[in-house]
């Protein structure tokens, strides 16, 4: 549940009066609208990556024989077994990264210092700790190397329930198939997409505590996940966040004598101009440039349950983690190990089920002698 979890529960439940819409959207329908558009044209676009990475999925855990021939096989007391060889090759790589866990290093670059490098460089792994953030990199790579996609999230949260300092953590997205990302973006982490969701089942109870004012409805859209039962589950409603990069006025930005850029929009100008770095004819190094930021709101079927909530970042903080991708000029297309080692492995299933069936089958020779 970690885009839920993204809104920090710990809070008071919010209101309906609460929720303040972008500037952007006359009222909530329009806004409900346009972020269904946006998630049919996320799923739309990758839908045949994510069932075909649902599909390894199954595979891997050994759902690997064709419904019709099981069947068959199965009516006629068959032998139909199954001997699951791919573990052993997911096991290998990512029991090689879980021996050889990647780690961040801070080096100085331009006017900065090793002292600064190293203070970054611990508040780095201080994040990674306190987080759990192997489990988040883990659990992407997982399936990374299953379906060919993973994903994990960044959220900020309180330390604890009795204090006001927040911080930073990486959390894993268990369910690497209700992450949607924008379909324009072309970066492999999706640091430069536009929106995303994330999607999460919570019990109706839950739901009834948290947003006792709402109606227990799922989210939808304009696919047929409702009537398929892709999202249905008893006793649960789906909800998501719902993630955008918003722009939002100029800020200005300054470099100063030391190297460093700062933000000295709410500055006046006495404050810092006779620090700053100056070009050949004299003119100071400022400039103005947009103010963007991540926004996410929890949603429903039908209603936008909290929000927004800002966060001071330059990317949609949830991030893809890709296996292979080749594009045939229409499409996309992206797999991990399991997808070509499929009709390998459910050949070796058959003949090994054909192997026993004749063992089974052979005749049982009887042979009589005499003591002699």
């Amino acid at each position: 549940m970690a885009g839920y979890m993204s809104a920090n529960l710990g809070d008071t439940p919010a209101r309906k009066s609460d929720i303040k819409l972008p500037e952007d959207y006359s009222d909530e329908g329009d806004f409900l609208k346009d972020m269904r558009q946006h998630y049919d044209n996320g799923v739309g676009y990758d839908e045949h990556n994510m069932r075909a990475a649902q599909d390894d999925a199954k595979f891997t855990i050994g759902k690997q024989w064709d419904e019709y021939i099981e069947q068959d096989r199965r009516r006629k007391n068959k032998p139909t077994l199954t001997f699951n060889r791919l573990v052993a090759f997911v096991a290998q790589i990512i029991g090689n990264r879980l021996m050889n866990e990647t780690e961040i290093r801070v080096y100085p670059d331009k006017a900065g210092t090793k002292g600064i490098a190293l203070i970054r460089e611990g508040i780095i792994r201080s994040i990674y700790k306190n987080s759990y953030a192997d489990l988040a990199r883990d659990e992407a790579h997982k399936y990374q190397v299953i379906g060919g996609q993973g994903a994990f999230c960044l959220n900020i949260e309180y330390s604890g329930d009795d204090v006001f300092e927040q911080e930073l953590r990486l959390k894993p997205i268990y369910d690497p198939y209700a992450a949607v990302f924008d379909p324009l973006g072309i970066d492999p982490s999706g640091g430069d997409c536009e929106w995303a969701f994330v999607g999460d089942d919570i019990p109706t109870k839950t739901f009834k505590k948290r947003w006792p004012w709402a109606a227990e409805v799922s989210f939808d859209s304009g696919y047929r996940w409702d009537t398929k039962g892709y999202w249905f589950r008893e006793d649960t409603v789906r909800i998501v966040s719902y993630w955008r990069m918003v722009t939002e006025g100029i800020k200005t930005l300054a470099l100063f004598q030391d190297g460093t850029t700062r933000d000295v929009t709410d500055m006046e100008e006495y404050e810092y101009i006779n620090e700053l770095a100056l070009r050949k004819n004299g003119e100071p190094y400022i400039r103005d440039v947009p103010n963007r930021f991540a926004q996410m709101y929890i949603c429903s079927g039908n209603a936008i349950l909290e929000g927004p909530f800002n966060y001071p970042v330059s990317s949609i903080p949830v991030y893809r983690v890709p296996g292979w991708e080749v594009s045939d000029g229409e499409r996309t297309y992206r797999w991990g190990l399991i997808r070509f080692l499929k009709d390998p492995q459910r050949l070796h299933n058959y003949w090994r089920s054909v192997i026993a069936e004749q063992l089974i089958a052979a005749p049982r020779n009887k042979y009589l002698a005499t003591p002699d």
